[in-house]
């Protein structure tokens, strides 16, 4: 494929740690 695997695991770090932000904001206006 022509993306590399260092970049899918990239991907997927930032694609979690965005959720953890959204998270977090979340959590912090209830």
């Amino acid at each position: 494929s022509w993306i590399s695997d260092k970049s899918i695991i990239q991907y997927s770090d930032n694609y979690r740690n965005n959720m953890s932000v959204q998270i977090f904001l979340l959590t912090e206006h209830v």
